[in-house]
């Protein structure tokens, strides 16, 4: 069976993605963005809803400290306006989404708050 073949990898709330922007919807000047994953599709659905981080500390949107942990090296906001899918079968291939671990939960509870409302 080949990597291509594989059921997708799931992704899981609030881990932290560096993802090919080509897949995503919306445009981006970037290749690659840190994207964090707000909640897992529902039955029968296969996108993935994200919010994207920026190091525009102008932006409206949570803002994240640099965390060399999670590959992040400069201070940013997960952007409110930069809210984007992709779909779940992309997590499957470590170059389109590769996982660098979770966001700290006081911000992932910060962007929780603003998305659910």
């Amino acid at each position: 069976m080949s990597t291509d073949d594989a059921l997708p990898a799931h992704p899981r709330a609030r881990g932290l993605y560096r993802v090919e922007t080509i897949w995503l919807s919306g445009t981006d000047p970037k290749a690659k963005r840190p994207l964090v994953v707000l909640a897992m599709p529902g039955y029968g659905l296969t996108d993935v809803p994200l919010l994207a981080r920026t190091t525009q500390l102008g932006m409206p949107g949570v803002p994240h400290a640099a965390d060399t942990s999670i590959g992040c090296t400069k201070a940013g906001v997960f952007a409110f306006k930069c809210l984007r899918r992709l779909d779940i079968a992309h997590f499957a291939h470590a170059e389109r989404a590769q996982f660098l671990g979770d966001v700290d939960a006081v911000t992932f509870g910060a962007i929780m708050k603003w998305w659910e409302l």
